[in-house]
């Protein structure tokens, strides 16, 4: 099969995968906000990172190094995935122990410590399951992995949702998502027997070693990324409240529910940008300068429409409870537009074994990221710590531009910008001449409108055609 096949299936995969589960999750943040208000979703949130930040602490990056060896040669695939098993079930140990036992010294309430101890279970079996994703990823066999998600992720809207509506609480829902992990993880492993071999726990401890060595750059990036990411909703309970954060993830949540468009498209395009790196280095080219515009293209117009209609989102998602977090989704949703290209343009240094590029400069925007939550959260609470993310993907975006650039990936920004900006400031003048209209009839006739314009002004033709043709392995 080609490249382009290859990717155009992956992709649609991920893409429908990650559109089922994102609207799951998006209705369980919804459940969760209207049957238990702020102060329970803020106890979610800060649980949950908690747990993450530290679960991360367990990859040390050896399942993007994994993917990257595997694509380019399947044959090693039993050395790196037993050994990565091993390795993990070490590692994975750890991670659940420390923050099951430092949240009993932060005088936090006894549900926050439950939810902490359900969670840091459930991350076990989901760093596994990360594993056995990833050798799906490297054979580019995602169909897999993607409609297990799907299944597990209806597991926990229904059973936590129906829960919730009777009245179980946040424990309840806490156990259902570790149940649901459990699932995953056995399903999985079981399609991994089926399809390529018996998992095997490898201790080589001189391969561990090498393991850990080529990995760390990508274990760096993972970590920062996961640290800023999730610092603030550690930062603002322990600073401010429970409330804040709820306020401030009601707009977070709904953020990052677009997070699956570029992730789909990074992890669709990683494997084959590993290996043009080494066959074809033209076509890695085009490949990362047409899958930069259209990240654009799709970010760029949901940025402005979050911007104009930010107010009546939050109010028709949530309740009044929630008028607050408007600012805050105005404010993060920039951050995401970032997030779009900062994901892509990272993976392609990746790709071309300059992984410890994008490790800098996430190590750099984790320490400005934590200066800032620090500066801005005391005087500006939850509105602080927004800003400080917006400002961290900036300057995330400007560094890894610079990298790829001294790399000879050089991308003509504003030959693959402008006319997408043209085409989503005429879109926004739509939506506030139409601001009557109901938004559930606005959002789609604006994205019409969009890309209408986009057409008329000959930035989606005849060369995006030929170019889905034509791009093959050679």
């Amino acid at each position: 099969m080609s490249t382009t096949k290859t990717i155009l299936k992956n992709t649609t995969w991920l893409f429908i995968s990650n559109i089922v589960t994102n609207i799951f999750g998006f209705f369980i943040i919804v459940l969760i906000a209207r049957f238990l208000g702020d102060v329970n979703l803020g106890i979610y949130s800060f649980a949950l990172s908690f747990v993450v930040i530290f679960a991360s602490l367990a990859d040390f990056g050896v399942r993007t190094f994994m993917v990257r060896e595997v694509a380019r040669d399947k044959k090693k695939t039993d050395l790196f995935f037993g050994n990565v098993l091993g390795f993990k079930l070490i590692a994975n140990l750890i991670a659940l122990l420390i923050p099951c036992i430092l949240i009993f010294f932060m005088g936090r309430d006894i549900v926050t410590i439950k939810i902490v101890i359900i969670f840091g279970l459930a991350m076990f079996f989901d760093y596994f399951t990360l594993a056995y994703r990833s050798i799906f990823n490297a054979y580019e066999k995602m169909e897999y992995e993607a409609i297990v998600r799907m299944i597990v992720k209806f597991i926990i809207f229904s059973i936590g949702g129906l829960l919730l509506y009777f009245g179980y609480g946040l424990v309840a829902f806490a156990l259902v998502l570790l149940l649901a992990e459990f699932i995953y993880f056995n399903i999985l492993r079981y399609i991994y027997i089926k399809k390529v071999e018996i998992p095997k726990f490898k201790f080589d401890f001189k391969f561990w070693k090498y393991l850990f060595k080529k990995s760390l750059p990508f274990w760096f990036t993972f970590i920062f990324v996961k640290i800023y990411f999730q610092i603030s909703n550690i930062m603002l309970p322990l600073m401010k409240n429970y409330e804040v954060t709820g306020w401030y993830n009601a707009a977070l949540k709904l953020v990052d529910g677009l997070y699956f468009i570029p992730f789909v498209v990074t992890m669709a395009v990683f494997p084959a940008m590993s290996r043009l790196f080494i066959k074809n280095k033209n076509y890695l080219k085009l490949l990362y300068e047409k899958a930069f515009k259209y990240l654009f293209i799709i970010a760029f117009p949901i940025g402005i429409g979050t911007l104009l209609l930010a107010n009546r989102l939050i109010l028709f998602i949530y309740k009044k409870e929630f008028a607050q977090s408007s600012i805050a989704l105005q404010i993060l949703i920039w951050a995401e537009v970032f997030i779009f290209l900062n994901l892509f343009v990272g993976h392609l240094l990746g790709s071309i074994n300059k992984q410890k590029l994008f490790a800098y400069s996430t190590g750099v925007c984790v320490v400005l990221n934590i200066i800032l939550n620090l500066i801005l959260i005391p005087k500006f609470s939850y509105i602080g710590a927004s800003v400080a993310l917006v400002i961290t993907e900036v300057v995330n975006f400007a560094l890894l531009y610079y990298f790829s650039f001294k790399n000879k990936f050089k991308l003509p920004l504003f030959k693959l910008t402008y006319k997408p900006i043209i085409a989503g400031l005429v879109m926004g003048a739509f939506i506030i001449y139409f601001k009557f209209l109901h938004i559930v009839v606005l959002v789609p006739l604006s994205a019409v409108l969009y890309l209408v314009v986009l057409v008329i002004i000959k930035d989606i033709g005849k060369e995006e055609i030929d170019l889905i043709k034509n791009i093959r392995m050679r």
